[in-house]
This record gives structure tokens, sequence and C-alpha cells, in this order.
């Protein structure tokens, strides 16, 4: 179901701003009360499910359509998340792929009959089945490239001699981080029950591209000469999914590098840093981020 013009990643981040702008908004009657839920993707949500993959690969020329429809024909690995409608005028209950915390909804949302919207969505790539994707292949390049010559080596002779599931973990920002616990390992169930039935999603490796910004800012330091004080600059990379902290914990390699930002004057710088972690080492990662990002029993409804 690839776009006749083959787009690529080149466009504008289609990250959702934070609905959370103000405690007024919180009793605003502009707010309605929304589920999340967990569910097989389908063809109609090939161009729903584009942005989240162009925000991940942002400039970058890789084929997103033709990853796009990889994943569309193994509906039975992962899921992606909707919103489902709910009687109500204000909070947001978040329910549905585990994930359940306070958010909030515009109230444009219910002018729409069915809000379609794909917010979030996790699978895993066979990323030497795909190889001749051409997505997949420029993907690869794309990493490569973008890697120190040390690490390019690594990374080519990894890709090359293991077999590599890419595990694709994004979701918009407004998401709250607790559907990340679940839906995890949901896929690697899915992932587990396919390679029992001799589909190819036994995997050596699992790679992860996390996404980071630099946040820069400012800290005492000495004195100057006429005895005042000296701010200096001092930054630091925060990462978009608080989960993959501890993917990094447990990498064989990784590799972070910056990417051009689509406005010098505007933003925080970004960075991606791709991680292969051993498959054996998943069943601990999945423990860390339990740890990581507690779900309340009291808000979180599992899948």
């Amino acid at each position: 179901m690839a776009d006749s013009d083959g787009s690529s990643s080149s466009g504008s981040d289609y990250e959702r701003s934070d609905p959370e702008a103000s405690d007024a908004e919180a009793d605003s009657e502009d707010e309605i009360n929304v589920e999340f839920d967990s569910i097989a993707c389908t063809q109609d949500d090939f161009h729903r499910m584009k942005p989240l993959l162009t925000q991940l690969i942002r400039k970058a020329d890789v084929d997103i359509s033709s990853i796009v429809d990889v994943i569309l024909a193994q509906p039975e690995i992962g899921a992606v998340v909707k919103v489902v409608p709910a009687d109500g005028p204000v909070t947001l209950a978040v329910a549905g792929a585990g994930g359940a915390a306070a958010a909030k909804a515009p109230a444009a949302a219910a002018e729409d009959e069915k809000d379609e919207t794909v917010y979030s969505m996790t699978t895993l790539v066979n990323l030497r089945q795909h190889k001749k994707v051409r997505g997949i292949e420029q993907l690869l390049k794309w990493i490569a490239d973008k890697c120190t010559a040390d690490e390019k080596g690594r990374f080519n002779s990894l890709v090359e001699k293991h077999v590599i599931g890419w595990l694709v973990n994004e979701r918009f920002l407004n998401l709250p981080p607790q559907i990340a616990p679940p839906s995890l390992r949901a896929v690697l169930a899915d992932a587990k029950d396919a390679a029992a039935e001799g589909k190819p999603f036994k995997f050596d490796y699992i790679m992860l591209v996390s996404k980071s910004v630099e946040i820069v800012g400012q800290a005492g330091g000495g004195m100057s000469g006429g005895g005042q004080a000296k701010r200096q600059a001092v930054s630091e990379k925060l990462k978009t999914n608080p989960e993959d902290e501890a993917f990094e914990h447990k990498a064989a390699f990784t590799a972070t590098f910056a990417l051009p930002k689509l406005d010098e004057n505007v933003g925080h710088k970004q960075y991606r840093t791709v991680m292969l972690i051993p498959a054996a080492h998943m069943p601990a990662v999945v423990a860390a981020v339990d740890e990581l990002i507690p779900t309340d029993a009291s808000k979180i409804q599992s899948l």
C-alpha cells in the first residue's frame, strides 16, 4: 500500500503537543472523557501509522511507506493504540494496552464521530527477512552512515551475521508512559507465539532506535574577576520514551548521533541512539521497565 510518491521521512515532526498546558484546563468544558484501546492494525491505518515512523526517522531518505506495508502485513505482531470515545464531560481515563493515567483531550475530538488516529504503535520487524525492502535497506544505510567508522563496522557486522528484530515502539508525546510495560510484554509474547508456529520471529538481537532531546540550561560556576558569580552552560540529554533507559543498560551495541534541526532557531537539538540488545536479555529489560515505570493498579488496566 505504499504511496505512489514513495514518500520518505524528510517531513516535519508530527509529535502532538501536550494538552496538559495548564491547571485551568482541567476544569474546562472543552475536555471530554476518552479511553485508549490497543488493537491490531488494519490496512486503513496506513496513513495513520506513517507520522509515528516519520517522527522517529526524521530528515532521512527512507521510504516510510514501504516499512508501514511490512508492518501491516503482520498484524498478529504487536498493536496500535486508538481512542475509544466515552460519555462524560471532563477527565480522560486511559485504559487498554495497560495504559491508564491522567490526561486530557481537546473538545475538537468530540466533534468527530470516531477518532481513528493511531496514537501509539508497537511491533517487531525482522530486518534479515525484509532486508531487500527499500525502506529497510535505506534505514540500515542511514544508521550506518551516521555511525563513526568503528561503530559502522560493528553495526554492519552484527546485521550481517545475526537475525535482528527491530522493535518499533513509538507514541505521541502526550500519551502516558504507563502504556509501555504491557505493550512491550505483549509484542514479545506475540513474537514468541509466532516463532513457535515456525514464523520468522526468533531473534538474536533486538534493535531499538531511541529518541532524545538536549536540554540546555545554566548552572553557577566560579567567581569572575569582578567578584560576580559566573554562569556556565550545561546540557542534558533526555529520552523521549523513559523506558529506553532500561534497553540501553542491557545493550551490546550503541551509537548516538544528532539530527539536523528543522529550524535552527526553534526547539531543542534532537538525537537518536541505536541500540542492539541480545534477545536473551529482553526479560531483564522488561522487568527493568516495570521498575522504571510502575503501573498503579488503581488506575491501570492490563490488556
